[in-house]
């Protein structure tokens, strides 16, 4: 009766004592001798981690295999990432919003400190005796445009900011697949 003895190693010539051996399909022991019929046998071995052998044996009446099977670790699995970068469109947009609420910030308290000077000159009786109604009503009519200019430079902040939201929170996502090679991302 033929016999097989099948010995797992790793490419370091050290024995992988979890390795799953199985011999037609039925569990065997590394290591141990199988007798076995004559003929075709298929031979698989499995590692945890590692690569699978398998091996087709003819085996011919008292016959005696001694088998050395090397298992490499398995190769990885390529590894990927999904990752949602902030696209510039982000940056850009948003930094233009905040500039322009900012701007409307500096348009209103201009107008207010001109409103200021202006109600104050009016109380002075040497300023409204000197340059009378008329020039009040210019001062404040120049403060109302102000403030109309800043009403509108913040509604434009605000629907940039909006935007800028917007954008942020629909951005697409990728899927990076690191492979062997280094690669190198920038968030």
């Amino acid at each position: 009766m033929p016999t097989v003895l099948v010995a797992v190693r790793d490419p370091d010539n050290r024995e992988i004592e979890d390795a799953k051996l199985l011999v037609d399909e039925a569990p065997a022991q590394q290591n141990r001798t199988v007798e076995l019929d004559p003929g075709l046998h298929r031979i698989r071995v499995e590692g945890i981690g590692r690569a699978i052998s398998e091996r087709t044996v003819n085996l011919a009446e008292h016959d005696s295999l001694r088998l050395e099977v090397v298992l490499a670790s398995a190769p990885m699995a390529p590894k990927s990432i999904t990752t949602r970068p902030i696209p510039a469109s982000v940056w850009a947009v948003g930094a233009s919003a905040l500039a322009a609420v900012v701007a409307s910030s500096v348009l209103w308290a201009v107008a207010w400190h001109d409103q200021t000077d202006a109600t104050n000159a009016l109380q002075n009786p040497q300023y409204s005796l000197k340059y009378g109604l008329d020039q009040y009503n210019a001062k404040i009519r120049e403060e109302q445009t102000l403030l109309i200019a800043g009403d509108i430079v913040c509604a434009v902040g605000v629907a940039g900011l909006v935007t800028t939201l917007v954008l942020y929170l629909v951005r697409p996502t990728r899927t990076v697949t690191l492979g062997a090679a280094a690669l190198s991302l920038r968030f």
